[in-house]
């Protein structure tokens, strides 16, 4: 996950992604958490910061949408405002501790009992879009510190080795897959193509452009 969101920032650097693009860097644990507890009939409705990485061509898919390319998950027309994964996933600071309270709040749901709210504290990396620095409101120091001791993936690393789950060289082994997926994915998007003009006209609400206008007077 980390790796492919750095992937959008060198995008966006080299003004290959256009209007608003808003990471996820740091706060992983949120949306791994709750995917995991997730059963395959529910449906996931999130904001801009999402986790967008569903399926496994989801960074492909993600990466050619927000680069506008027509086999991006909207086709190239939505961006990183406006995404969606079919079927049932629409546009903390530990991803167990995500995961555990996910569970609690989608079975009490299921049960009948209705919604819960849940506030799941994280802390961003960059700023709140690639368009903001992020250190008006902090200091470098303060993120490299969040970063040494909070970070999501490392946490989980750590929680993996001590329970011999995993050792070092196997987590290893795994990220360089990811990071070779990723770098696989910006590749694909890049060479992708544009969609066609005509598709400016599908998905509307409204289609009152493909209708004659009438022009009123008032007084």
């Amino acid at each position: 996950m980390y790796e492919w969101r750095q992937k959008l920032a060198n995008l966006y650097k080299a003004k290959k992604i256009y209007g608003f693009c808003h990471l996820y860097v740091g706060t992983e644990a949120v949306g791994t958490g709750i995917v995991a507890a997730m059963k395959p009939t529910d449906n996931l409705i999130t904001s801009y910061r999402c986790p967008r990485q569903q399926g496994k061509d989801g960074p492909r898919l993600v990466l050619s949408e927000l680069t506008g390319k027509a086999d991006g998950l909207m086709g190239g027309k939505g961006g990183s405002m406006h995404l969606y994964v079919p079927p049932h996933f629409y546009g903390g600071q530990g991803i167990v501790g995500g995961q555990e309270i996910a569970k609690v709040a989608s079975d009490y749901s299921r049960s009948g009992q209705g919604p819960m709210i849940v506030e799941m504290q994280t802390y961003r990396y960059y700023g709140h879009s690639m368009s903001d620095p992020g250190v008006s409101y902090r200091t470098r120091e303060e993120v490299q510190a969040v970063r040494k001791t909070k970070d999501p993936l490392n946490k989980l690393k750590k929680i993996i080795v001590e329970n011999k789950l995993a050792t070092d060289e196997e987590i290893e082994e795994i990220n360089k897959k990811a990071k070779a997926a990723c770098a696989e994915a910006k590749k694909a998007a890049e060479a992708g193509s544009e969609p066609d003009a005509k598709e400016l006209y599908t998905h509307l609400y409204v289609k009152y452009l493909e209708q004659p206008r009438k022009r009123t007077c008032v007084g």
